[in-house]
């Protein structure tokens, strides 16, 4: 059995499309039954909340969250 191990981090808050790419990005590995290791910075977590991103922060819960 091979084992995979995926992470990324994730520090642009300031680029919209970053939030998108990683909706899309989180979707498709939960499709595939992969989870990834997305490293959320303090500042990511509070734009994706204060600019109602809840689709962002849905797709990442399937997940593992570093910090």
């Amino acid at each position: 059995m091979i084992k995979i191990f995926v992470s990324f981090a994730t520090e642009d808050f300031v680029t919209p499309e970053h939030n998108d790419v990683l909706l899309r990005l989180s979707s498709i590995l939960h499709s595939r039954g992969i989870t990834g290791s997305f490293h959320v910075t303090g500042e990511l977590a509070r734009y994706l909340r204060k600019n109602r991103r809840t689709d962002v922060i849905e797709a990442l819960k399937k997940h593992e969250i570093g910090y």
